[in-house]
């Protein structure tokens, strides 16, 4: 992705224009100068299609004299536009409707008003973001869209992100009838509640696309299944969304307080869930975060009636005690660990990012605390089994019982199967590949990690059962992802799109920690990593992520805050080899080359003889070790009179 300010660029286009006015005799009057539209659409290598593209990005360039950066893909497509969008504030979905017209020449849009229409209008703590759908033919395109993001204060648009696919074609004639497709859903999930269908344009990357049915319907862990219209395949699917306080103290439980294993600690003996009660039985259901336990959806059984006490309790007050044997049931106990960290996960995003449940509008949403997987022959396996995200339904495998305990025990496990949903909402993440898929993991994990209590920057550690097993003999902690480590095979680009999402995300992830190793608060870095969905779409690359977290770092840090702040984020993704194309390291004075003058300012800045910026601190941090000093000069200067041919990362 090429992507270039209109500021970096000015003194090469300057440059370009008088060696072509050195080197081509025309007659006076011959030729009209390029404009600067055309000038700053040939640098950023966008083809001006018709006049009246070149007049949108015109308006563009003059309304942010030298703020505006447009992105292109190797497809010569407009993905983004970072700067004013307008002049005129936004103050509903009509006019985000109009800044999308007055860019749509540039975006590929022929008319607005048959091919977008309004999806969903989301709000962040800065923030107000319109999504516009795709549409084709009439026929939803499922992972197509337009984003408009308004700052929530002055109700200026200034960003918009595409995945608009202009001069596309598909063949909307069905092979297989909606019924059909209706009994594929049935066959393979094993339940029959379709009670709506509709064509719909499918795809996972935007670059293949499937003409299929979207079955609606109250299904276990998701609302719609995308069948392939001419195979009648169940191709993976989207979730939609979805509302009332009982107070129960818990007295000991098996899984947070074995004796082995404490995920809470002995003076939190107790502790409180809130559950429904239904003719004075208690049963699995948080009313007031709209959350059910459920059974294991791989056997189809509903079991959100489950009751969790069969006593008959007339008093809302009801204490669970050690010693109740009808309590001490295996799933009973998985039931309310698995429950009550739900609700601490639910609280966090609630407390301080106002989203409620899945879809960030108290969607109910379905717990499974038991998740088992079947053998070949059909017979239960009690073992790991997996934690999972369905949109709207989080499950956890049981462990094994001897080494490690269930996935539901682990604060930051459950964090990130909840941010999937999260993301997946605001984003639209799913089974993404690519770098997408990596950032849909990533995200997760970061979120986890902030959801957290502690800071150690690993994932799953409280599955582990601590001094049994294999663990009394290596006396090591386990956990089943380190943020603080580096994959070195991930810095490969070529490498990126090919490896497996949990694996490809520890790079991103590592970006997280990298923060908070350089002194990025907690508490801000939360905000900006959060703040960063606004501006990311489902397709988005590594790079994209790097360009939502630094324009989310400039909403949340202020004043001095800000330029150091910026710095570190930087400095943590220059630290992992994700940079824009336009930044070479060392490259100060922003010219897109090195030279002694780059040397010279790096100087000042060790020195403290002259204020730089945020972006030129960052590129002064040669070696990418967090700090700028005589080793970086070194490696410059080297680099000038050619006794290296390249840097070397200490990150490394």
């Amino acid at each position: 992705m090429k992507s270039y300010t209109k500021k970096m660029l000015s003194l090469t286009s300057s440059l370009l224009i008088a060696a072509q006015q050195c080197f081509v005799a025309m007659p006076a009057g011959a030729v009209d100068a390029p404009s600067e539209a055309e000038d700053y659409a040939q640098s950023i290598g966008l083809e001006l299609n018709s006049d009246a593209a070149e007049d949108a990005l015109s308006d563009l360039i003059d309304l942010n004299d030298s703020d505006l950066a447009v992105s292109v893909d190797d497809n010569n497509k407009v993905t983004k536009i970072d700067g004013l969008l307008s002049e005129d504030t936004v103050n509903d979905s009509n006019d985000a409707k109009d800044i999308i017209t007055k860019t749509s020449e540039l975006l590929g849009i022929d008319n607005v008003n048959r091919e977008i229409r309004l999806s969903d209008v989301t709000e962040s703590e800065y923030n107000r973001v319109y999504v516009f759908k795709q549409y084709y033919q009439g026929l939803e395109m499922v992972n197509s869209y337009v984003k408009v993001v308004v700052d929530k204060e002055t109700g200026e648009a200034e960003y918009l992100n595409s995945s608009v696919i202009p001069d596309f074609s598909i063949d909307t004639t069905p092979s297989i009838t909606a019924q059909q497709a209706i009994d594929a859903v049935a066959a393979a999930i094993g339940q029959n509640n379709a009670s709506s269908h509709t064509l719909a344009v499918y795809s996972e990357d935007n670059k293949n696309f499937t003409l299929a049915w979207a079955i609606g319907g109250a299904f276990i862990g998701e609302q719609v299944y995308y069948v392939d219209a001419n195979t009648g395949k169940v191709l993976n699917n989207k979730v939609n969304g979805d509302t009332a306080d009982n107070g129960h103290t818990v007295y000991y439980n098996t899984i947070l307080l074995d004796w082995n294993n404490k995920i809470l600690p002995a003076s939190a003996y107790c502790f409180n869930i809130d559950i429904a009660t239904e003719s004075g039985k208690y049963k699995f259901h948080d009313m007031k975060r709209n959350l059910y336990v459920i059974n294991n959806p791989s056997w189809y059984a509903w079991w959100e009636g489950r009751y969790l006490h069969t006593n008959v309790v007339s008093n809302t007050s009801y204490t669970v005690k050690s010693t109740d044997s009808s309590f001490s049931s295996h799933d009973d106990q998985y039931a309310v660990a698995c429950l009550y960290n739900v609700e601490r996960v639910y609280d966090f995003f609630k407390n301080n990012f106002n989203f409620s449940g899945y879809n960030g509008k108290n969607g109910t949403m379905y717990i499974v605390p038991t998740l088992k997987e079947a053998n070949k022959n059909g017979s239960n396996k009690h073992g790991w089994a997996n934690a999972c995200s369905g949109g709207n339904t989080l499950s956890f495998g049981e462990g094994d019982g001897s080494s490690t305990t269930s996935f539901a025990s682990d604060l930051d496990t459950i964090a990130h199967e909840f941010a999937h949903s999260l993301t997946g909402s605001k984003v639209g993440w799913g089974a993404s590949y690519g770098e997408a898929g990596s950032l849909n993991e990533a995200y997760s994990d970061i979120f986890g990690e902030f959801c957290d209590t502690t800071r150690e920057w690993q994932i799953g550690t409280d599955m582990y059962l601590k001094n049994t097993g294999k663990n009394t003999s290596k006396k090591k902690t386990y956990y089943l992802r380190d943020l603080t480590k580096e994959d070195f095979n991930l810095y490969t680009a070529s490498y990126y799109n090919d490896i497996e999402p949990h694996a490809g995300s520890r790079l991103i992830s590592h970006v997280a920690y990298l923060m908070h190793y350089y002194g990025v608060a907690d508490s801000d870095a939360m905000r900006i990593w959060y703040t960063s969905l606004d501006y990311l779409t489902s397709t988005a690359s590594f790079a994209d992520c790097r360009d939502a977290v630094v324009k989310a770092a400039n909403k949340v840090l202020s004043g001095t805050k800000r330029d150091a702040g910026l710095t570190k984020i930087k400095t943590a993704f220059n630290r992992v080899r994700v940079c824009k194309n336009t930044e070479v390291m060392g490259d100060i004075d922003g010219d897109k080359r090195l030279s002694a003058m780059d040397l010279t300012m790096l100087k000042q800045i060790i020195n403290g003889s002259t204020s730089y910026n945020a972006t030129q601190k960052a590129q002064a941090d040669i070696n990418c070790d967090g700090k700028i000093n005589a080793d970086d000069a070194r490696q410059l200067q080297d680099y000038l009179l050619a006794k290296i041919t390249k840097f070397t990362n200490k990150a490394l």
